[in-house]
Order: structure tokens, then C-alpha cells, then sequence
């Protein structure tokens, strides 16, 4: 079966080819989503196969030959992990095997959220049906962007064929970031820059008692092969690897900002506490396809977005408000872009330079309700829209799209089934007939965790690398529309707006 994708904003699949407007609606896709061909077709609606649940079945059902294309789009989601950062990038890679486009995933969550999309993204990848993604990136060592990782690595069949992050192994012991230079006592020198310091690191950590839950995690993942390559990333490195401003789709690394100590060794800048330079040296990309660009900014602070500001413009702010404007214009080609993942989940600890200066038309943040810094900021939620482009920039937040509505409507069944499967598994006595029992009830109770975090929640956004659509799903369906759709289209001067129907 050939591989095609939903051409339009959204896409109805129906049930049969034949009827009137009453015939029944299988699914609504969005922009680039995938269906599976079954045949050449020979009229106005083509057959195809494609999800109508969480499920791993696909179901056949017909689409409007006019609502297919054959070229994928860049795909970029943000899922709801809940407090934390987790992001899939799935490549626009056309005729490969399988429809086995590179996928790259940024930072993890804390809890098994992320794995649990995985799961569903990919269909349920085992040893019979292994997944390798292109990349893992860790973006900094703190454990909602990390711990996620954990059960990733525990999903059988699963691996990445590189694993990246900003060089920082938090440790044991009196130097928990590794040792500072002798002649720089302000920059970080032990830096984890490849498999065999990790190695290293990991065997002097085995050593020394008490524990530390990143490189625990990366021993786990390293014994079992999760992982192929293990290499720090840096601004000095200018691209990722496999994705260079000659590839279609340009992957600039911005940061972390490597410095030199006076005996030239590469190190990173503290920034005054533990948590400020794990957060500020966090590993921040900036995508590009085609005309499109997105800015992925991990946890950022007030001092390390003016450390980006003075490398990318090479000098401080102007005391003179009349050279302002020029220098923002500087640090624009250095840092804007079209969409941005907030920093730091909406901290108020940031600089409103920065923010002018990658002056997006759409901000995506990441948040959860399950935690103490009340994130986003009020205040920061008021300077996106301050410092964004164009009369009524976008703001959208994985908290606030969070819904489990349209899938549990009657929590009181969905209890009464698991405990009924439940105490079947109890009562039965012979032990192949157990086994079955457990294994339905098993997947009964995965089913219905996966509905409640795996779609709802998710942000959104694909991209042919001129016209942007950002996406979240409704609550509840009204009038057979499942997607909240913004379309960013290029204005006459090629660059990326949003048009409001209010306006």
C-alpha cells in the first residue's frame, strides 16, 4: 500500500463511497496526516485505511481523491507530558522504505506520558516491529525533561540511533556539574562530550555511594542498548548533524554557548546557582523548512538569553534608545523565527530583549497543572503577546488544550469493565487461561490511561515549509469538527501572519 497524506486543513474519511451528505463520517484528518492507499483510484473518492481510535487496527474507509497529496509534511507536535518540555519532529522525508521518516524527539516529560504517545504515533513498536529514531535530545538535566526517557528506553523495539544533550551530567559528590577550569573558575570544563567520557563518568559514579537519576538513566539506556551515539551539542557545532543549512529541513544549534578558559579548553558559564546554568545551557535549536522557521528554546533564563543576545549580535545593548532598532534587527537574524516553544515553560525569568528579538507570530508553551511556579506567568503570557508579531499573535499551551471529554464519556462503565476484567484474572485458576485474561486486562487499562493523554492536550503544528497549520483538538465535537485549526500563511511581503475572522 501507498503511503499519501490529507492535502487540505482538515480532510473527512467516510465510511462508504456511495450516499448522499448523510453518509456516515469515519474520522477527521488534519494537514499531512497519513493514510494508507489500497488502490490506484479509478473516480472521485479514493479507498484508504487509516486510524479511527487509539487502537493499533486500521480501519478502510473513502476520501475525496482531491484531499490527498503524495508529499509528506514537516510534522512538530507538543505533547501534553504534563509539567516539563516533550517534543516529536517528524521529518519531511519522501520515498523511504516503510514510510520510516527520520523522527527526532526533544526532551521527554517526567512521567511515562511521552512513552505512551510514542507508542501510539508508531504503532505500538515491538521486537517484531522495532522503531529507531533518527535522534533523541535531551535538552538539560533536569528531570522534566529527562526522566521520560526512562520508560522510552523500557518500550521493547525502541532505540535511537543518536542521543544528544548539552554536555552536563549532574554527579555526586562536591562537583555535581564536573570540575571548573583552573584559570576560568567560572566555566564548567568536565564536560560529557561523547560515549566514551559518558563511559567514563558513569564508571566513577558506580564507585561513590548515594545516587543520581540522569546518569543512572544513561547507564540504563547505554547497557541496553538504546542508544547508538552519545555526543554533546553546541553552539560551535552550527548544525545538527544530518540536518545542515544544505539539507531542505536546517537544524542550527544556538546554544548551549561554548566558551574558552585561558588554556583553551571549551566550557560552560555558570550562571550563579545549579539550576540556572543546567537550565541556561540548555541545548536550543532553531528549525528551518524552507521558508519557515521554528525556535525550540528549552529552559532558557534572564542571563543566558543576554549571553545568547551578545554572541549573536557580538555586542551589548546599546545605552542609546536610537541604535535599539538596529541592534534587534542584528539579533533577529540570529534568533527570530516564525514559531517558538517558550522558555522555560513560561517563566517569568526572561529577558524582553530576547522575546523582541525572535518576535514570533505564534508561541506554543508547555506546562502542566501538577506543579509549584504557578507556570505560565501572567506577566510572561502578557509579554509573548507584547513582543509578537502582527495585531493578535497566537499563544497556545499544552495545559489548556488538555482534554479527556469526547473520550471518556462514562467514567462509571469504564470502572465497572476494568474491575470485572479484573477479578476475572483472580478467578481463574488455570494458568494459560490466566495468562489470557491478564493480557486483556492489561491492554483494557492501557487503552483507557492512552485515551485520557495521548491526543488531547498535544499541540500541533505542520508545515510544507511556506504555510504553517497549527492544530488542537476541540473538547468535544461540534458539528462534526474535530480540529481547532489557525492557518499561518506568507503576507506580501513572504513573511508569516495570522488572519483573524474577527478582525
Amino acid at each position: 500500500m501507498e503511503a499519501r497524506y490529507a492535502a487540505n486543513q482538515t480532510v473527512t474519511v467516510y465510511q462508504d463511497e456511495n450516499g448522499t451528505r448523510s453518509r456516515k463520517k469515519l474520522v477527521q484528518l488534519l494537514w499531512g496526516d497519513m493514510v494508507d492507499l489500497t488502490a490506484e483510484p479509478a473516480g472521485e473518492y479514493a479507498q484508504v485505511k487509516t486510524r479511527i481510535d487509539e487502537g493499533s487496527k486500521r480501519y478502510p474507509g473513502w476520501v475525496l481523491k482531491s484531499d490527498l497529496q503524495t508529499e509528506p509534511l514537516l510534522e512538530v507536535t507538543f505533547v501534553d507530558i504534563g509539567q516539563g518540555d516533550g517534543c516529536l519532529l517528524v521529518m519531511p522525508d519522501v520515498e523511504v522504505p516503510d514510510n520510516k521518516r527520520r523522527a527526532v524527539l526533544i526532551d521527554a516529560g517526567e512521567r511515562d506520558n511521552m512513552a505512551r504517545y510514542l507508542r501510539y504515533r508508531f504503532w505500538f513498536p515491538s521486537e517484531r516491529r522495532p522503531y529507531r529514531f533518527h535522534a533523541g535530545i535531551i535538552s538539560h538535566p533536569d528531570s522534566d525533561h529527562y526522566k521520560g526517557f526512562g520508560p522510552i528506553f523500557g518500550l521493547s523495539g525502541v532505540s535511537f540511533e543518536n542521543l544528544y544533550h548539552n554536555g552536563l551530567v549532574e554527579r555526586k559528590g562536591s562537583l555535581p556539574l564536573g570540575a571548573t577550569s583552573a584559570s576560568n573558575p567560572e566555566l564548567y570544563v568536565d564536560l560529557v562530550d561523547g560515549k566514551s567520557k559518558l563511559e567514563k563518568v558513569l564508571a566513577e559514579e558506580a564507585r561513590k555511594p548515594g545516587r543520581k537519576l540522569y546518569p543512572d538513566m544513561l547507564r540504563k539506556g547505554l547497557e541496553g542498548g538504546k542508544f547508538g551515539n552519545f555526543t554533546m551539542l553546541s553552539r560551535a557545532d552550527r548544525f545538527m548533524p544530518g540536518f545542515t543549512n544544505a539539507d531542505d529541513v536546517s537544524i542550527e544549534i544556538l546554544g548551549p554557548v561554548v566558551e574558552k578558559d585561558d588554556d583553551g579548553r571549551s566550557g560552560l558559564r555558570d550562571f550563579g546557582s545549579k539550576g540556572k546554568t543546567k537550565n541556561g545551557h540548555s541545548v536550543v535549536l532553531r528549525l528551518t523548512y524552507r521558508h519557515v522557521r521554528m525556535l525550540l528554546g528549552g529552559d532558557l533564563n534572564i542571563p543566558s538569553e543576554e549571553l545568547f543576545l551578545r554572541t549573536v549580535t557580538g555586542q551589548e545593548v546599546p545605552d542609546d534608545p536610537a541604535e535599539l532598532d538596529a541592534y534587534l534587527k542584528e539579533a533577529n537574524s540570529g534568533l527570530g523565527a516564525d514559531v517558538m516553544k517558550c522558555c522555560h515553560h513560561g517563566s517569568a525569568d526572561f529577558s524582553s530583549l530576547f522575546l523582541r528579538a525572535v518576535n514570533p507570530v505564534a508561541t506554543v508553551i508547555s506546562s502542566g497543572d501538577d506543579e509549584p511556579h504557578s507556570h505560565p506567568r501572567a506577566e510572561t503570557i502578557g509579554a509573548i503577546g507584547k513582543h509578537s508579531r502582527g495585531s493578535r499573535p497566537l499563544i497556545f499551551s499544552t495545559e489548556l488544550a488538555r482534554s479527556a471529554k469526547d473520550f471518556i464519556r462514562d467514567p462509571g462503565k469504564e470502572r465497572a469493565d476494568i474491575k470485572r476484567a479484573h477479578t476475572a484474572v483472580l478467578k481463574e485458576t488455570d494458568k494459560r487461561k490466566r495468562a489470557a485474561l491478564a493480557k486483556t486486562f492489561r491492554k483494557l487499562v492501557d487503552q483507557t490511561i492512552q485515551r485520557t493523554i495521548q491526543v488531547y492536550g498535544a499541540i500541533y503544528v505542520r508545515t510544507d515549509g511556506k504555510d504553517v497549520v497549527i492544530a488542537q483538538k476541540f473538547e468535544r465535537s461540534n458539528a462534526g469538527k474535530l480540529w481547532d485549526v489557525y492557518h499561518l500563511h506568507p503576507d506580501s511581503n513572504g513573511q508569516l501572519s495570522f488572519s483573524s475572522a474577527h478582525e
